[in-house]
């Protein structure tokens, strides 16, 4: 689960590239500039990078804090995430210390997805709370609420104002239990 961590590092060093293409000016297509950037910069499928677009980004040194905007696309090894804005924060050693993914967020990895509104992660507690009409779905069964909290390191949710569908069969959380 150092996914997040992994990927806290990635944006950092994603926030450069973007500044670094900002400063060389626009290319033609510039809807795609930076997903071909992205593309150019870690080669070919199959690495372990973590790629992110945005029409987008806007880096502050002084608060240490990057912000993509608009399309944003977050595509790692294990998950797929998509918002209309996501705000990264770092610490004074330059360490991702909070992620917030605002406007239509989705995530998904292999046999489950989410959305909300809100999702903010934060770094060293390991702790997520999804918030505005948040929903997680695996195979049929379905959770929805008015916040969702994982608990990372512990490995445990919470769900608040909970409705749970369950469908019985071999997905869902029928599956879940038994792996």
């Amino acid at each position: 689960m150092n996914k997040m961590v992994g990927l806290g590092r990635a944006i950092a060093v994603l926030c450069l590239l973007g500044a670094a293409a900002a400063v060389a000016g626009p290319a033609a297509g510039a809807d795609k500039s930076a997903e071909k950037l992205a593309k150019a910069s870690f080669g070919a499928a199959g690495t372990n990078a973590t790629v992110i677009t945005s029409k987008r980004l806007t880096f502050d040194y002084a608060e240490r804090k990057a912000v993509f905007e608009e399309n944003v696309k977050v595509v790692d090894p294990s998950v797929t995430i998509t918002a209309d804005q996501i705000t990264v924060t770092f610490g004074a050693d330059n360490q991702p210390e909070t992620v917030m993914a605002a406007g239509h967020v989705r995530v998904e990895q292999t046999d489950r997805w989410a959305t909300c509104q809100r999702a903010v992660y934060s770094v060293k507690s390991g702790l997520l709370v999804l918030t505005g009409r948040p929903k997680l779905v695996r195979g049929q069964d379905v959770l929805q609420g008015s916040r969702i909290i994982f608990y990372r390191y512990e490995e445990k949710a919470k769900c608040e104002d909970a409705v749970l569908t369950i469908f019985p069969g071999e997905s869902g959380l029928d599956k879940m239990m038994k792996d």
